[in-house]
């Protein structure tokens, strides 16, 4: 193989996505491979010009597809983590030396174009040097465990507290939508100012009414827990209500509802239940992520956004259980990885896509590296789990051993490797 210079390109530049690239980077470092992460701001052209002139010769991009107009003899590598239900135009312009690959099998992202080079999926990893294990002179006193457990339970994520997520207190949708609320502002200004000109106005109560409906689609088509989002037919019933009450369906507004709807908005049914079923059962646990704050009844269990790799890692530490969940059941997930590999014990709902690809099953066995539960079981999950110790830390020592192991950037950055002299 001819000397290789890779650019490698973020999501978007936040922590998350840089930690990724820089542990592929570190790794192309030990193969003796040149490579750069591009932190400017994206656009094709910036790109293509960018990589002529630094003698680039691969390019590496998370959720990003080829470039119209770079020359075919730059092989891009496209990394799709999410997949959205009009990204498929991503997928048109690939020379067969390409390679695209995805965080999960092309039927669970609902992927059905026909893609012009090779294929496979790819997952995320750690970088063993990074994690120091805290509970390696602990675990063979379980008292002194579970005084450094301090947490019984945590989850990590994101909840907005807007006007698209009616959770809160005081949502419109917990009122007659004739009175006045203060959300009535910001309605009047999208339909006026996101819309066509030419787009049909209504009064105030039929815009939160049209919003509650784009909800319930979602709450119709998407059991929480599950794993089992349709990304593609939520867009499509979504699409079909717009165009009950709308005509101009090209406009930002219209945009913006279908992607936040058919895709985010499910990780947020996901998140509010997982802590509602979880307060049922325990007063000792915390929500780590922006904006649990402003929900008044999970104020007392709010902790702050955390940026930092190492004080979330710390988290998975100092909890007795971690949960999670993902909306389309991808248990071989970074989440699930970082966890496993500070030794943390991991729970997470029981779905038949735990057994697909990019389940956690393909990787991992049930009771021996982490848990299943239910939210009709979940009582058990506390009464068999939270109070044995042993079992805790042994399960832990085991996902530890697999992940630390078998999924390193390093063992990721050999299989680009590989791939690229198919």
């Amino acid at each position: 193989m001819k000397s290789l210079k890779i650019l490698l390109i973020p999501n978007i530049t936040l922590e998350y996505d840089l930690n990724q690239l820089k542990g592929i980077k570190n790794a192309l470092k030990e193969f003796n491979i040149d490579s750069h992460i591009f932190v400017s701001k994206y656009s094709e052209d910036k790109i293509i010009k960018f990589v002529e002139e630094n003698s680039f010769n691969i390019i590496f991009a998370v959720n990003k597809g080829r470039p119209n107009g770079l020359k075919k003899e730059i092989r891009f590598i496209s990394w799709f983590q999410d997949f959205y239900h009009d990204s498929d135009y991503l997928l048109e312009n690939y020379e067969k030396s390409d390679i695209v690959y995805f965080y999960t099998s092309k039927e669970s992202f609902g992927v059905s174009k026909k893609i012009n080079c090779f294929t496979s999926t790819l997952y995320s990893a750690v970088n063993p040097s990074e994690i120091s294990l805290n509970l390696k002179n602990l675990d063979n006193d379980h008292t002194l465990v579970n005084k450094y457990q301090s947490l019984d339970f945590s989850i990590c994520g994101y909840m907005p507290a807007n006007m698209l997520v009616p959770f809160f207190d005081f949502y419109f949708r917990n009122y007659n939508y004739k009175e006045k609320h203060f959300t009535d502002i910001h309605f009047i200004k999208w339909f006026s100012e996101l819309t066509h000109r030419n787009e049909k106005k209504y009064e105030i109560d039929f815009y939160k009414q049209f919003i509650v409906d784009l909800q319930l689609i979602v709450e119709s088509n998407y059991v929480p827990l599950s794993g089992d989002i349709d990304v593609k037919l939520l867009a499509l019933k979504l699409t079909e209500k717009i165009q009950q009450h709308f005509k101009y369906l090209n406009s930002q507004i219209f945009k913006e509802l279908i992607s936040f709807f058919s895709t985010d908005y499910s990780r947020f049914l996901d998140r509010i239940e997982l802590a509602r079923l979880l307060s049922k059962h325990s007063f000792n646990f915390a929500l780590f992520g922006k904006e649990w704050k402003n929900y008044s009844e999970f104020d007392s269990f709010a902790g702050n956004h955390i940026s930092k790799q190492e004080e979330l890692f710390e988290i998975y530490k100092k909890t007795k259980i971690n949960l999670y969940n993902n909306t389309h059941g991808l248990g071989m997930h970074s989440k699930v990885f970082e966890i496993f590999a500070n030794a943390g014990f991991l729970a997470l709902p029981k779905s038949k896509k735990n057994f697909l690809a990019a389940g956690i099953n393909e990787g991992f066995n049930e009771n021996e590296h982490f848990v299943t539960f239910t939210s009709e079981n979940f009582e058990d999950l506390v009464n068999d789990w939270l109070f044995d110790t042993q079992k805790r830390v042994e399960i832990g020592k085991n996902a530890r051993k697999i992940v630390i192991n078998e999924h390193t950037w390093k063992k990721r950055t050999q299989q680009i490797l590989e791939d690229l002299q198919r």
